[in-house]
């Protein structure tokens, strides 16, 4: 369904305020000359009546004198456009004088003034109850009127459409920066993410709005740049478990075996499976969360009951590695979901036993004050760079060096672990010990156990 453009839009607003501004100034121009004319002539028709008024005298039997100065006779007998003429009655309609007897002018029947035509006549009482018209031809002031009008019109369309130029002008140049922002964000796709919207040149209304879409650009282009790397990630991770798998199987099949070599051949194929499943069901975890289609159970706990639970089913895979797990835990209420709380302290301090040294130490301390419970999770390993505790958490890194890849792991536990935390609506952040190791610290929010 086609629409008018914005600027069209403005134009047409503009150009109906103006429209009725340039009426209503006309109108109102024209209307106030008008009035001033009329009083004018009104005036001067009422001071010449009035000195009539003066010289009528009764001279009884429903006869009346009439005795007009010099200059009043000569102001009757003056010709031209604003001549002026008189007619006086008796009571009973007999017409006592007239300035021309010819002009047939038909008895007013009260006091006032009057249009007739082209002429405008003024009439009130005089002595003995006469009656006295005096009026004169208004076509040169009513021709004057209409040129006044025309006028109006004319300047009042041309001052419109210049305003409508200088509006739609105008409405270019303020528009333009939104066509700008338009083109910027059509260009924007999947191939090009890195284009940004210019500024500089922008009023601050315009700017704000055009910061606000660089900012979505560049979260698009964040979370393009993330899905793609997510998904090269998966790629690589299931990649080297799915060769394995193949190349035992066709090593298998290529000639007839005993059962123990059958057994052996297919154990690298079982863990390169295990391995597969553990990348497979945490990118459905991560999945699902994203989509929000994982809801927590919403439930009061001890958080120090879940901590221990943990640490001790976690004691053995320590044992193997030679690494001891202390623990100074206090009693800590908090609402959550015990399953994935539990889960989240698993991979926590799993990474503390794997990326610890042989002869090492996992440190598991707890904390209520101020409204939160604080985990911290504490190893005695190489610890983490700072150019990788920025990325720690992100899904499939790896730090290289001390803790490589020669470590059994799927790269989405601690990405998993901070989803958990997010959604208990705590935190988590890590930083290097002193003097040596790594440390998680987890922060959630305390709550009262309901009695």
């Amino acid at each position: 369904m086609p629409t008018r453009s914005l600027r069209w839009k403005l134009l047409s607003w503009y150009a109906s305020m103006t429209c009725a501004l340039a009426i209503a100034a006309g109108y109102l121009m024209y209307a106030n000359v008008r009035r001033t004319t009329e009083r004018n002539i009104d005036a001067g028709l009422w001071f010449q009546a009035i000195g009539l008024s003066r010289v009528i005298v009764p001279a009884g039997d429903g006869r009346f004198e009439l005795e007009l100065s010099q200059r009043q006779i000569e102001r009757f007998n003056e010709e031209g456009d604003d001549a002026v003429y008189y007619s006086i009655w008796a009571p009973n309609g007999k017409l006592i004088d007239a300035s021309d007897p010819a002009r047939e002018i038909p008895m007013p029947t009260g006091e006032g003034a009057r249009d007739r035509g082209d002429y405008r006549e003024a009439v009130l009482h005089g002595a003995g109850d006469s009656l006295i018209l005096v009026g004169r031809s208004v076509a040169a002031e009513r021709a004057q009127l209409r040129n006044l009008a025309a006028l109006i019109l004319a300047v009042g369309t041309v001052g419109v459409l210049a305003v409508l130029a200088t509006g739609w002008f105008l409405a270019g140049r303020a528009l333009a920066p939104i066509k700008r922002i338009s083109s910027a964000a059509a260009s924007v796709s999947a191939s090009n993410l890195s284009e940004r919207i210019d500024v500089t040149r922008m009023e601050t209304e315009l700017a704000d709005l055009a910061t606000s879409f660089n900012e979505a650009f560049d979260r698009i282009q964040h979370a393009f740049e993330q899905q793609t790397r997510f998904t090269a990630d998966a790629s690589h991770e299931l990649r080297t478990p799915l060769s394995i798998v193949l190349s035992q199987a066709e090593l298998a099949l290529r000639q007839p075996r005993s059962e123990e070599e059958y057994r052996e051949m297919l154990e690298p194929i079982r863990r390169a499976a295990q391995r597969m499943k553990g990348v497979v069901e945490g990118l459905l975890t991560l999945a699902r969360a994203d989509a929000g289609q994982t809801s927590l159970d919403q439930s009061h706990l001890d958080l120090r009951e879940v901590v221990e639970d943990t640490c001790k089913l976690l004691e053995p895979i320590a044992a193997e590695r030679n690494v001891t797990i202390g623990q100074r835990l206090v009693h800590a209420p908090v609402i959550g979901d015990r399953d994935r709380l539990a889960e989240a302290i698993a991979n926590l301090v799993g990474n503390a036993i794997r990326y610890n040294v042989p002869g090492g130490r996992v440190e598991v301390t707890m904390a209520a004050d101020n409204g939160e419970v604080s985990l911290r999770i504490a190893d005695t390993g190489p610890g983490i760079a700072e150019e990788d505790r920025k990325l720690i958490f992100d899904r499939f890194y790896r730090v290289d060096k001390a803790r490589s890849r020669a470590v059994d792991g799927t790269g989405l536990g601690l990405a998993i672990t901070k989803w958990i935390i997010d959604a208990h609506g705590g935190t988590i952040s890590v930083q290097n010990g002193d003097p040596i190791g790594a440390v998680f610290d987890v922060r959630l929010k305390y709550a009262d156990v309901p009695t």
